[in-house]
């Protein structure tokens, strides 16, 4: 195997692809396969993965914890997420980001307004919540910071 770095996640149509941070096509998780750098499965194979993965998340999710003073609102599409964090007198829109698809239950987003790279793990439960583990890394040099949000429909 290459020294390189694979390219472990396959986006919409699989017309585009995202680094998640795997050595090799073994450490990432839950994927079967990982294609060589410009191969794509079948679109007819990843269509169908795809569609049925992304529809468990597509939905408006709402924070668990009403006081929370983090994220409170995700709205997930075929294409993008939205989110929304704790603000007054109303939540801060954060806008629109796509996403990569890196398991059956889970993506991958990042966020880069400048002062932050947030970078998010969207993660469904057995129980049908939604888990968002948010990474914070300032480019001040302040701490990292990990929190976690629970979400439902």
């Amino acid at each position: 195997m290459n020294n390189h770095r694979w390219i472990c996640s396959v986006l919409i149509l699989c017309v585009a692809v995202s680094l998640i941070g795997c050595d090799s096509s073994e450490d990432c998780p839950e994927v079967a396969e990982c294609p060589e750098p410009g191969e794509c499965p079948e679109a007819e194979e990843c269509d169908a993965s795809l569609a049925d993965i992304i529809a468990q998340f597509v939905g408006t999710w709402n924070n668990t914890d009403p006081a929370t003073t983090g994220i409170t609102k995700v709205i997930i599409t075929a294409t993008t997420v939205q989110m929304w964090g704790s603000c007054t007198p109303t939540d801060c829109d954060w806008g629109t980001t796509t996403f990569s698809v890196i398991s059956e239950d889970r993506l991958s987003i990042v966020w880069d307004p400048g002062f932050v790279i947030r970078t998010q793990t969207l993660t469904l439960r057995s129980n049908g919540e939604l888990e968002i583990v948010s990474v914070s890394r300032y480019t001040d040099g302040t701490a990292n910071v990990t929190h976690t949000y629970t979400f439902t429909k």
